[in-house]
């Protein structure tokens, strides 16, 4: 780390995303100073100058280029780490020796499932053995339907039980190399499998440094585990302050995702939620998107372009020749939430959001940012001491709060610093 240069990274003000202006508008409109006062009763006009607002917000919206694929594989999630438990016995058994091999092993989706569920069960076992646990007296939760279609068990109901004993774990944008099994803190090696899967679809990145995010604990009910809002990833065009005298302005990328074609998506950002209806994403990406962003990629006064889809006209172009192996495309165009146990793929343009639950949950958030990223934010991700494993070269390293430096509330803190591992 102590290697790469530290710089600090400032956003670029923008007007067109800023929610003011139709508030700006709307005081001019009411002064009998402005010469837009005019207007103040001419409806017609006044109606073309805000159409005109939003029509130019919705062309950065690109519905001809796919924005996410959902459901590139159907995977489960391993147990939660739990206090007195052997870490070993949170592994399957080829995570535990085939560490060190010179090539990744790609496992079918319904391996990892038939594996996890073994974890699972030992975890039963564990915990009805400490008599922490009686399947007999566990009361259903009707209605919850927060598991795995296929569980054996109320997994949710399972680690209730557990209470304290369960271990909040959180790694934010922690550096691996990807498909090294050595390269994975040990606490992490229990989603090696689906590291190695997302590689399936992107075996140009295997050996590369990729960015791993992994958050397991209780969300109340109301609450969102992960950042809330309407947002991409990628911030948009920031101005990199390396010295006084050296500063320069770059579109910052977050695993960026695009493929050959615009039916197709390589790379980017893979993630996969242990509880359905928590994630909503579009099937878009914002064009342009450093004209247009709020923020920290904040896109919330685009939710009305949206949320009206597609303009009239619009079709995305999709191949009528694809081999059997490619996965389909989204059935629908509109924003859909993303179900449990699915690793979709997106870019870092793709409008996004995390959603609130219904009732208290516990939920396994994981998320793995390709290759591609131009900055790394110190303050708000976990380094990787274990296994000495830093950014790449190209990466930039930003020091400071990167809410603060953006002037915006952090509002609960999912990119909270993490341990260092």
């Amino acid at each position: 780390m102590a290697s790469q240069p530290q710089v600090t990274m400032s956003p670029r003000p923008q007007l067109r995303w800023d929610p003011s202006v139709l508030q700006l508008l709307r005081g001019a409109l009411l002064s009998n100073s402005s010469p837009l006062r005019v207007l103040r009763f001419d409806g017609d006009a006044l109606r073309l100058v805000v159409d005109a607002f939003r029509t130019s917000r919705a062309r950065h919206l690109d519905w001809t280029q796919h924005g996410f694929w959902p459901n590139l594989a159907h995977i489960d999630f391993p147990p939660p780490l739990v206090k007195g438990r052997d870490l070993n016995d949170h592994l399957i058994a080829t995570e535990l020796y085939y560490g060190g091999r010179p090539e990744i092993i790609i496992k079918s989706d319904d391996t990892i499932r038939s594996e996890m569920k073994g974890l699972w069960r030992g975890l039963k076992s564990w915990a009805v053995e400490k008599g922490l646990y009686d399947p007999l007296e566990v009361e259903e939760d009707v209605g919850a339907a927060v598991n795995d279609q296929t569980s054996e068990f109320d997994r949710q109901a399972l680690v209730r039980s557990l209470g304290d004993l369960v271990e909040p774990f959180h790694v934010n944008m922690l550096p691996i190399v990807m498909g090294s099994h050595s390269s994975l803190p040990d606490k992490c090696k229990r989603y090696s499998s689906i590291i190695n899967r997302c590689l399936h679809h992107s075996r140009d990145e295997e050996g590369a440094v990729g960015y791993l995010t992994i958050q397991e604990g209780f969300v109340e009910p109301g609450a969102s585990q992960r950042r809330p809002g309407l947002h991409i990833e990628s911030p948009g065009y920031y101005k990199i302050d390396k010295d006084e005298l050296d500063a320069i302005e770059e579109v910052h990328h977050w695993g960026f995702g695009i493929g050959p074609a615009i039916w197709q998506i390589e790379s980017g950002i893979f993630q996969a939620s242990s509880v359905s209806d928590t994630c909503r994403v579009w099937d878009c990406i914002v064009r342009d998107h450093g004209e247009i962003v709020g923020p920290l990629g904040n896109i919330e006064h685009l939710r009305h372009n949206l949320d009206s889809g597609p303009p009239r006209g619009v079709v995305a172009v999709v191949p009528e020749i694809r081999h059997s192996g490619d996965p389909q495309p989204p059935a629908h165009r509109n924003g859909q939430n993303l179900a449990t146990c699915r690793v979709s793929l997106m870019t870092d343009r793709t409008p996004h959001e995390s959603l609130p639950v219904p009732r208290r949950v516990f939920r396994q958030y994981f998320r793995l940012v390709t290759s591609r990223l131009t900055a790394w934010y110190e303050a708000h991700s976990t380094r990787n001491d274990e296994c000495k494993v830093v950014p790449s070269d190209s990466v930039h390293i930003i020091r400071g709060d990167k809410f603060r430096a953006a002037g915006v509330d952090n509002q609960g803190g999912s990119d909270a610093p993490a341990e260092f591992l």
